[in-house]
């Protein structure tokens, strides 16, 4: 935080905890309101205190300007008020109370301030990676894919280093390898159990507010199976998510079927099995659908293969520039759209799926120049970077451009008239465009450089210049 900022926050805090004690002081209210203090010091709320709107009015006003000037990450609205309300609690301690409003906006700001050097690791069971033949696990920027018991045996910080259970758990505890992810307690200590592949993010890798700290961990596992998957060797292995299929989130446990079943005059259908009309056994129930989709989730099989390609110095580049992008670079855009299509992957609802494939081309392809319209932008330059005829770039782009008028209808009246064919052809271009931006342009690039050479190249001429990506 600068200056500036620091000093509104200091100014807005003093006003804050002048409104709050006052109210709390009131002779009529102050034995009550101690009270609830003294029960639940933390969990403190605005209903539960009864405060007038001038106190909430400034409490908002406050949260408000510590989230903006530390970032949406580092600033959690709920973890800010809380530690409001804890200074005020604070302020009435019978062992060291503090009369002195900026005292106790002192105090507050030391503690706000430390939110900035916060930092977490993240362990979470796999349920997207499989490994097989000798792998033990890939790395992928600040990621981890790795088998349990290879964890467990091999990494000094988790098998070693017991200081980490207080800062990931806030409790003493354990790891061990098993069948299944579950955990319990005993005696103040936690025991967790993972199967058979985990991930694994080294503390110190997320900067985060504690309440944020899991989202950005599986948005930054998220970005890590994007990049494997348009890295990936073996896209024909029948466990390989294909196109259209849906992918489990990283950290959730796979379904054999999705919940509920589909009604007919015969019986029940879950996946492509009538329970009422065909009693066939129970391992039909994981036969791959015969439809263009699979209900099953895929997964990505790491092999000697994939860990070959993830330890080339070319990829182990890429992650690193992709984890850590220059301000305003193409690797900062790419990053953001990586982050996208695995969400596209995840979610099930066609609709949804195909905002968020949009999204991610967004992402990669929409222009800093505002006066520049939207799709046609877009189209232009999606089909300069994957046709070289002229013609071919014309006939693509009408095609993107059509596709665009689905989500247009859908963004902007609501309306879900969404093919899976039309989701499917969304994701096939993005992924596309993605894997050909990798291949053929530094992502360290300046963005605008980037941008610049697409445009240039729209109107007929090859795309990249060699010149351009050796500036």
């Amino acid at each position: 935080m600068d200056q500036n900022q620091i000093k509104s926050i200091k100014k807005l805090a003093g006003e804050f905890f002048q409104a709050a004690r006052a109210y709390i002081c009131r002779p009529s209210d102050i034995k009550r309101n101690l009270s609830i203090f003294s029960n639940s010091p933390l969990r403190v709320q605005g209903p539960v205190l009864g405060m007038d709107d001038n106190v909430q009015k400034k409490l908002e006003i406050l949260v408000k300007q510590c989230v903006r000037s530390l970032g949406v990450e580092l600033g959690s609205d709920e973890e800010i008020e809380l530690l409001a309300w804890y200074h005020v609690w604070q302020s009435f301690s019978d062992t060291d109370p503090i009369l002195d409003i900026s005292e106790i906006t002192e105090r507050f700001l030391d503690d706000i301030s430390r939110y900035e050097q916060r930092s977490y690791g993240y362990l979470a069971p796999n349920f997207v990676i499989e490994f097989s033949d000798q792998a033990q696990k890939i790395v992928i920027g600040p990621v981890e894919a790795i088998r349990s018991e290879y964890l467990v045996a091999n990494e000094k910080e988790i098998s070693q280093d017991k200081t980490i259970w207080n800062q990931i758990l806030e409790l003493p505890g354990e790891i061990q390898a098993g069948s299944k992810f579950d955990y319990s307690f005993s005696n103040s200590r936690i025991l967790i159990e993972l199967p058979e592949s985990c991930w694994y993010i080294p503390m110190g890798s997320i900067n985060a507010a504690r309440l944020n700290a899991e989202e950005k961990a599986i948005w930054s596992i998220n970005i890590a199976i994007s990049l494997l998957r348009l890295c990936y060797p073996n896209p024909e292995h029948e466990k390989y998510p294909r196109v259209g299929d849906i992918e489990e989130m990283p950290h959730t446990e796979s379904k054999k079927f999705r919940s509920g079943g589909r009604m007919t005059g015969k019986g029940i259908v879950i996946g492509e099995v009538n329970v009422a009309t065909n009693p066939l056994p129970s391992s039909m129930f994981s036969a791959p659908v015969s439809s263009s989709v699979r209900s099953i989730p895929g997964t990505y099989i790491v092999d000697d293969a994939v860990v070959r390609v993830t330890e080339e110095q070319k990829f182990k580049e890429k992650a690193q520039v992709i984890f850590n992008p220059p301000k305003k670079s193409l690797a900062e855009r790419f990053s953001q759209g990586l982050g996208w299509l695995a969400r596209g992957r995840q979610t099930v609802d066609r609709a949804e799926r195909l905002l968020f494939f949009f999204t991610a081309i967004e992402a990669l392809l929409s222009s800093n120049d505002k006066s520049a319209p939207v799709v046609q932008t877009i189209s232009r330059h999606a089909a300069t970077i994957l046709h070289t005829d002229p013609l071919e770039r014309a006939d693509f782009a009408s095609q993107l451009r059509s596709l665009y008028g689905v989500r247009s209808v859908l963004v902007h009246a609501g309306q879900r008239n969404v093919s899976q064919m039309q989701t499917m052809e969304v994701q096939r271009i993005a992924e596309e465009l993605y894997k050909a931006v990798m291949k053929n342009y530094p992502l360290d690039s300046k963005l605008d450089t980037f941008q610049k050479s697409l445009s240039k190249a729209s109107y007929g001429s090859p795309w990249p210049f060699k010149s351009e990506i050796f500036e």
